[in-house]
């Protein structure tokens, strides 16, 4: 992945962690899930919005 551009920010096994740029969003685990649905949830909010 990084030889493609991107950057990988790991945090523990099994802790949650969400990543958001622009309109990607991904989770590192089933434990991020919570997480990323909020993260969501915020970004299609700021789209309806006009945001």
């Amino acid at each position: 992945m990084p030889r493609s551009g991107g950057i990988f920010k790991p945090l523990a096994n099994w802790q949650s962690n969400v990543q958001t740029d622009q309109r990607l969003v991904t989770g590192q685990n089933p434990a991020s899930t919570g997480k990323l649905a909020e993260e969501m949830i915020r970004l299609l909010a700021d789209k309806t919005s006009g945001k």
